[in-house]
């Protein structure tokens, strides 16, 4: 007769053996790729599928055998996968498509935040926009003077959080959410990007709100631009093409205009410049990279704790916060119209009367001595 005591040992191997061995179940690819990020990249599964997927650190995928999980919201059993041998970038069975994921694994400026390498790419959007609407997927209509969004994921979760331009209310019309990168195409003229959230939000963003979290447009880096020259034969990436002559919009601005942003030809590379105006309709594609999904180890950027009471409102709110002053009151109504502004504050609390105001909602965006972005509070007026 077998010792109890042998019996337990292999029992208690056993039971931790499987801890261990046991693959993490998430809903779908997005989840695993952003929560994973936190743990390691640990082997996953998802939606209880049997599809057991092992990460890639160099390809920075999840596989398995030949098959890539897509970093997307949609929930299916196994996720959403393809097969490297098809898939845009990787395989050799592959061909340029207007409506399928593709992969960028290129770069044209070594060690930038604004040119990453290795890059889901998403289809191309069925769907024509105006510049808002990628950054704020509810803005507005985007016209002269009228152009106002809200990038409202936490600073730490933005697509670049070292910058100064971080969460807050912008007018993309002025520029007022595009961070200056300097020269580095050595084109002669500094180039500017949009900053974008990459979690969700109040206000997601076009890539967020159709893929989920850590997508975002791309710069016209890649894409694939380098010297300002028209044509497929400058730098066009092919895992941004497709078959359409639709043009694509990136998150670039053109040369010294504020007004503009770099849009592309899907289907040649070719870009013109009257097609960047902020209200003109452009079509999308999103990515994912690889190399920035790693949260856990962004700066965190500290935020003033700052309170509205009450909330809702009818009349008077004071605002208090702990730390430091606040420097400046911006109060705009859902639609951007801006109904409140003070300015020149040196205080920790202030009192503003609202009793005019229409009902509904209104954002208070606070700015403090801080030098940090402002704080977005909602407001409810009845």
């Amino acid at each position: 007769m077998l010792n109890i005591k042998y019996i337990l040992t292999y029992l208690f191997i056993f039971y931790f053996s499987f801890l261990l061995t046991a693959q993490i179940n998430y809903s779908n690819g997005n989840s695993a790729y952003i929560s994973e990020s936190y743990n390691g990249f640990r082997q996953v599964t998802v939606g209880a599928g049997e599809m057991v997927y092992t990460y890639n650190s160099s390809k920075k995928q999840y596989l398995c055998n030949n098959f890539v999980l897509l970093p997307i919201k949609d929930d299916l059993v196994n996720g959403v996968f393809v097969d490297t041998n098809f898939f845009l970038g990787m395989g050799n069975f592959t061909e340029v498509s207007d409506d399928s994921f593709q992969w960028d694994d290129s770069f044209i400026v070594d060690n930038s935040e604004f040119d990453v390498i290795n890059m889901f790419v998403s289809p191309v959007s069925a769907n024509t926009m105006h510049y808002a609407k990628t950054i704020q997927v509810d803005a507005m209509s985007c016209y002269t003077d009228n152009c106002f969004v809200f990038i409202d994921s936490p600073d730490s979760l933005m697509a670049y959080p070292e910058s100064s331009i971080l969460a807050g209310f912008y007018n993309l019309w002025l520029g007022e959410e595009l961070i200056d990168a300097g020269d580095i195409k050595n084109s002669g003229t500094n180039l500017f990007v949009s900053q974008q959230q990459l979690d969700t939000g109040i206000y997601n963003s076009y890539c967020v709100e159709t893929y989920g979290s850590g997508w975002r447009i791309p710069t016209d880096l890649e894409v694939g631009h380098f010297n300002d020259l028209e044509g497929n034969t400058n730098g066009f990436d092919l895992a941004y093409m497709g078959v359409s002559s639709d043009y694509m919009w990136t998150s670039s601005l053109f040369k010294t205009y504020a007004v503009k942003r770099w849009p592309v030809q899907i289907n040649s590379g070719y870009w013109e410049n009257c097609a960047g105006f902020l209200y003109v309709g452009n079509r999308v594609r999103c990515v994912f990279p690889g190399t920035n999904n790693d949260f856990s180890t962004v700066k965190k950027i500290e935020k003033n704790n700052v309170e509205v009471f009450p909330n809702p409102s009818s009349g008077k709110i004071k605002l208090f916060t702990k730390g430091n002053k606040i420097s400046e009151v911006e109060i705009v109504s859902l639609s951007g119209k801006k109904v409140f502004k003070l300015n020149g504050l040196n205080n920790l609390e202030i009192e503003i009367d609202g009793t005019n105001w229409c009902k509904g909602f209104y954002f208070l965006i606070i700015r403090t001595h801080y030098e940090g972005s402002p704080v977005i509070r909602k407001l409810v007026k009845i």
